[in-house]
């Protein structure tokens, strides 16, 4: 994986979205993906192109990350911790 687009990692967003959670993360309250991006192209700039398997380990992680906020950010809504 040379090159990852915005739409590559929208999309493996949305999937790793619906298998933890059930819903699109098109269905969700409005989350900074845009961010998370802006991060792993910083990271990304630092890797090599010929280095697919880090680069796929990136983009898997940064997946994670993000699936992870959301996944606390609607548990709190739902279950807020504060009260």
């Amino acid at each position: 994986m040379k090159d990852i687009s915005y739409k590559t990692f929208v999309n493996a967003v949305d999937q790793s979205c619906y298998a933890r959670l059930g819903c699109s993360v098109f269905d969700l309250p409005d989350h900074p993906i845009r961010d998370s991006w802006d991060d792993l192209q910083e990271e990304l700039a630092y890797t090599a192109p010929e280095d697919s398997e880090k680069r796929e380990r990136l983009l898997n992680n940064y997946v994670s990350y993000l699936v992870d906020d959301l996944e606390m950010e609607n548990l709190n809504d739902v279950n807020p911790c504060w009260l």
